[in-house]
Order: structure tokens, then sequence, then C-alpha cells
């Protein structure tokens, strides 16, 4: 096995969410913070490019999210968007207009926070990112999820690599919204 980088000994090995966890997490969310929940757990989107992300970007016949305005506002990049977050985020879906619109960064922080609070998850403001990025990789591969995720290769192996197992990562994108009567 090929040993940890430096800085990957320096933070630890990321916390890495179940999928029954997940799960919680999506039935407790508020419908103000539940588009954050999904778009950063089932896509992978840090809580910046959520709050910068624009509905016409979200492309749902295609199944692909446009993001830009991250951590560096000149990079974009296509992000997949699975069946899941789909039947998710429809309900919400507009032509236009800001994803998050009218939560401010530290409202919806500080609203998620709450979320995990009470669906009593030891999550970190990360770890869905993180947790979907190692669902993704078992089931994608590390070129595709790098890209992705805009990670390096050698980031993304030494964080993530073998972490979850396909199963779990097969579990994760089978949660859809429960079905309304």
């Amino acid at each position: 096995m090929k040993p940890k980088t430096n800085r990957c000994r320096r933070l630890g090995a990321p916390k890495i969410i179940k999928p029954r966890e997940f799960k919680v997490l999506l039935q407790k969310a508020t419908p103000q913070t539940l588009p954050a929940f999904i778009l950063a757990g089932f896509c992978g989107l840090r809580l910046a490019e959520i709050q910068n992300l624009d509905w016409k970007d979200v492309d749902f016949e295609r199944k692909q999210i446009l993001v830009c305005g991250g951590k560096s506002s000149s990079l974009k990049r296509a992000v997949s968007l699975p069946d899941a977050a789909v039947a998710w985020l429809t309900p919400f879906g507009k032509r236009s207009g800001r994803v998050m619109d009218g939560l401010s960064a530290a409202t919806l922080t500080a609203e998620m926070r709450c979320v995990w609070k009470e669906a009593k998850c030891a999550a970190t403001p990360h770890s869905l990112r993180y947790s979907s990025a190692a669902y993704w990789l078992s089931l994608d591969g590390e070129a595709k999820t790098a890209k992705e995720f805009g990670f390096s290769l050698i980031m993304l192996v030494d964080l993530f690599n073998n972490l979850v197992r396909k199963r779990r990562a097969k579990a994760w994108f089978s949660i859809f919204p429960p079905i309304q009567p």
C-alpha cells in the first residue's frame, strides 16, 4: 500500500458519513437547507459553490451541474447529478435564480449544523463533500471523480481510496425522497 503524504497525515482520515446517516440528514433538513444537503451529499459541491449556484446551471435533463465560483472563481467544472439528486431537487427547481436564495453563508452553515445536531450525526461542514467523493470514487474511479471534484489524483487517492465499498456507495445513491401520497 502506498504511504500517505505529509498533508494527509496532518489532516487525518476524512469523516465519511454512512448512507443511513445521510438519509436521516435529508429527512431532518428544512426546506431551506435541503438543497444544500442534496448538492453537497450527492454531487460533492462545496458550501461556497452551493451559495453561488444558479438554477440555470442545473440541467435536469442532462443530469449535470455547471459549477463555478467556488474555491477559485475562474475554474468551472461539470458535475454529475445522480438520479436520487434529481428526484430530491426537482420540486425546488426554477428556470433561474440562486438555489440558496435568501440564505447567507453563515446562516446556511448554522442551520445545517442544527440539522446535524438534531439528526445526531457527528459531521463537519466538509463531511458531505468528503463522503460524496469517497462514494463516487468507489463507483466511478479515480480520473472521473478527481475531475468532477476538482481534486488532484494524488490527493483523491491519498484521502479517499478504499474508504467505502461499492455496496455502500450504491446504497448512498439509492436514497430517494419518500413517495408522497
